[in-house]
């Protein structure tokens, strides 16, 4: 009978550590970095040999933006119940900033291949994918792994060299 009713004691324990309102945050904060790795995961689809295609690329970039815009009212709206809570809501909703901050450079440009005229875009490319990867690693500090896969580097890699074609062939033009 005692085990029993350590047994029942210990689970009663559990169900209400799982069930309690801090429990709950962190849990829909952790869905909210599962969800922005598959976002970064759709990228690769626009992959095309060595290049990438540029019409799918453009509606993945804006399907991922919008999804990522929901993310962020998902972690607006998450409440700050202590202060590991508020931080871990801050360097989330950092790192998803610093994403859309990214597809949307990358979406732009896609849709002006015309204006990418200049190394500075390039530039801009690599600091916006470092920006990622720093807001990123600081999740780590709150035990949430979000980082791009090889095949979305791969992505990023192929998008960096379509727009140094473009630069090439922009700059004569």
């Amino acid at each position: 009978i005692s085990f029993t009713l350590l047994f029942i004691v210990l689970f009663f324990l559990f169900f209400i550590s799982y069930n309690s309102k801090d429990s709950k945050i962190i849990r829909n904060l952790k869905n909210v970095s599962n969800e922005l790795n598959e976002i970064n995961l759709s990228l690769p689809n626009g992959i095309k040999d060595l290049t990438i295609d540029t019409n799918i690329s453009k509606d993945l970039l804006s399907n991922s933006i919008e999804k990522l815009n929901s993310l962020l009212i998902s972690i607006s709206e998450t409440e700050e119940t202590t202060t590991n809570i508020s931080i871990t809501k801050s360097r989330l909703e950092s790192a998803v900033n610093s994403t859309i901050s990214l597809y949307e450079f990358s979406l732009s440009t896609l849709s002006s291949p015309e204006s990418i005229k200049e190394i500075d875009d390039l530039d801009k490319l690599d600091a916006l994918r470092e920006g990622c990867n720093l807001t990123y690693s600081e999740l780590t500090k709150d035990k949430l792994n979000v980082s791009f896969s090889k095949e979305t580097i791969n992505y990023f890699d192929n998008l960096y060299n379509y727009m140094n074609t473009l630069i090439k062939i922009n700059r004569y033009s």
